[in-house]
């Protein structure tokens, strides 16, 4: 390991000490934000994530906690993952939280990979990139690090993606605070974004799909700036080759606006029940 390698890890460690001693209690009950746990870092499906970010118990603090930045990494190791950060701030009790969202091929059914290890039969002689690709099942999920602390996320991801560089980041000016989007919108999406297509392609919904579709999302539906940076000109690359990212953005959309309008429907319904309730035992 070099000695910048070892420089940038020992800072993440002293970073992740100093916050851990800094932050405040956590919000209990909301293991989905701020983990108590023995390790660094809690791993969830997206499902799970967003069943406990959408449950009854957690709306409050889900719609409070609000989004500040989405990053998008570009890892430099050989498969070039790429994968994003959500920077999330809640005002009461004041603090912050991060988390790592990203998409790889399930462990199950035999071999994880997505490139096959025999070429198809059927596969032309233009040497396609996409002729080396198979279809196998996802693996979405969504890291969250002990207590909220980032640099144990920023650890997590060095350790397990070596070095990374930025490809782009979404944020909000502080005059469009309206716009901004909340951690029950983020779960909605992560949701919908994972049954509209739970099947991984190396050249199709792969890492580079899920992050550039999640990021166009956030986008356009929520009026975010994009800021470009290092690795933008590589978004989506592999091997050289441009994967097939840009088609589903509009449909993934419709979707969550879908999915989006029948959840607040569900709250305002359960809102109605419970004042119903209060209605007649006072009533009685």
């Amino acid at each position: 390991m070099s000695l910048k390698r070892l420089a940038t890890y020992a800072r993440l460690r002293v970073l992740a000490f100093a916050q851990s001693i800094m932050s405040s209690a956590p919000v209990s009950d909301a293991i989905y934000l701020f983990p108590v746990i023995q390790s660094d870092i809690r791993r969830f499906e997206v499902d799970t994530w967003a069943d406990y970010a959408l449950s009854e118990n957690s709306h409050d603090l889900s719609s409070a906690a609000i989004i500040t930045k989405i990053t998008h990494f570009k890892s430099t190791k050989d498969v070039t993952h790429e994968f994003l950060i959500i920077d999330m701030v809640l005002q009461n009790p004041a603090s912050t939280t991060s988390c790592l969202t990203d998409r790889g091929p399930a462990k199950n059914n035999g071999s994880s990979s997505p490139l096959l290890s025999i070429p198809p039969a059927t596969s032309s002689s233009n040497n396609s990139a996409g002729s080396m690709f198979r279809v196998v099942d996802t693996d979405d999920r969504v890291y969250v690090p002990q207590n909220g602390i980032k640099p144990k996320l920023e650890l997590f991801a060095r350790s397990t993606h070596g070095k990374y560089n930025e490809v782009c980041s979404l944020s909000w000016p502080q005059e469009n605070n309206e716009s901004h989007m909340s951690a029950t919108q983020l779960a909605i999406l992560l949701r919908t974004i994972h049954r509209y297509n739970n099947q991984y392609a190396a050249n199709g919904p792969s890492c580079y799909w899920y992050a550039y579709t999640i990021m166009e999302v956030i986008r356009t539906q929520f009026g975010a700036i994009q800021a470009e940076g290092s690795a933008f000109g590589t978004r989506s690359r592999f091997l050289g080759q441009k994967m097939a990212v840009e088609g589903d953005v509009e449909a993934v959309r419709n979707s969550f606006n879908t999915e989006w309008a029948k959840y607040v429907e569900k709250v305002q319904n359960r809102a109605v029940s419970v004042l119903e309730f209060l209605f007649l035992n006072f009533a009685e």
